[in-house]
């Protein structure tokens, strides 16, 4: 769903941001809020997706999540 929002700021910014293409002091005063808003989103999407991964069980690394618990030792080798 963010990956959806991310394409629809891209296509939603830049029409009216390509009119500043010629003026570098209106590009440069919207790179600073432009910038932020961008950066706090792809922080958000990270949380949000860690969140999502550790309520789901599905782990993103090779370590089991903490929520998953194991049904005891592991079993035996098979004897020869």
């Amino acid at each position: 769903m963010l990956l959806v929002l991310n394409k629809v700021m891209v296509v939603a910014l830049q029409v009216p941001l390509a009119s500043f293409g010629t003026i570098t002091a209106a590009a440069r005063k919207l790179l600073v809020p432009l910038s932020a808003a961008f950066t706090l989103a792809e922080m958000l999407h990270a949380r949000i997706s860690w969140e999502l991964s550790v309520t789901l069980g599905h782990s993103p690394s090779p370590w089991p999540s903490p929520r998953v618990r194991s049904a005891g030792p592991p079993p035996a080798p098979p004897s020869l």
